[in-house]
């Protein structure tokens, strides 16, 4: 029997040839172990490089945005300002109403898509107004609010209508909701009324509020000065007065 007491066996490694035994009966069965053994080594090789391949760098993509209701906004011209400057006392009637120049403002309402807007005017200066509206007429002689005053000397009042409104470089018509009431019917162009309201604007022949983008229109404002006799002219009297527009989006 040989002697293999001094040789590895290469059954139970893979080792260089030159290490194993040769022309013994263990030389047939240490190729073939050899040759399998390599070829799990190759294959194993091949896995862990496939596998490495696939830890590679990434990058996040996200989807995100709002969903906003349509928006509007609202302008003036010369800030919404109506000034008159200084009123000298002399140019004022003692025993009649003082109606004064006429004056126009510019409104644009510009939305972000289709709507259908109302608006509501609310007195920010609640006060009595002076007097009557004697010597006026027309729209401005209707629904005036105050100017203010000083104790019991009311300064006057001004009135204010909307005119020449269009949806859309179409021309409106306007439209008039009652307060506690739901339902439209024709309307003026008064913004100012002596009762809550909602001012609407349709197209001809429509009693219901029609959707736009844009709204232009032209904001006249009438004001009027007390009696001279009733201001008691021996200070400084302020004009002031607010009307706020508010948008309703229908």
């Amino acid at each position: 029997m040989d002697d293999f007491s001094h040789k590895p066996l290469c059954f139970l490694r893979c080792l260089p040839e030159s290490t194993c035994a040769k022309g013994t009966d263990h030389d047939e069965f240490r190729q073939e172990f050899c040759r399998r053994t390599v070829g799990v080594l190759v294959v194993l090789a091949v896995l862990v490089t496939t596998s490495s391949v696939a830890w590679t760098q990434s990058v996040d993509m996200t989807v995100v945005g709002t969903i906003a209701p349509t928006g509007c906004k609202p302008a003036l011209t010369d800030g919404g300002a109506t000034d008159y400057g200084v009123i000298l006392p002399g140019s004022l009637k003692r025993d009649s109403i003082n109606p004064l120049e006429k004056r126009q403002l510019e409104l644009t309402i510009t939305c972000n898509g289709p709507v259908k807007v109302a608006l509501r005017a609310i007195n920010g200066r609640p006060s009595p107004a002076g007097s009557t509206t004697e010597g006026m007429s027309g729209d401005h002689a209707k629904y005036v609010v105050g100017l203010g005053g000083d104790g019991s000397r009311k300064v006057g009042g001004y009135n204010m209508n909307l005119r020449d409104v269009t949806l859309d470089s179409q021309p409106a018509e306007y439209l008039l909701q009652r307060s506690g009431s739901t339902t439209w019917e024709a309307g003026s162009p008064a913004l100012t009324r002596n009762e809550p309201f909602l001012l609407g604007f349709g197209l001809p022949g429509a009693l219901e509020p029609a959707a736009f983008t844009t709204l232009t229109g032209k904001l006249n404002v009438q004001v009027y000065i007390n009696k001279a006799s009733e201001l008691g002219l021996t200070k400084p009297l302020k004009l002031d007065g607010l009307i706020i527009l508010e948008l309703l989006f229908l």
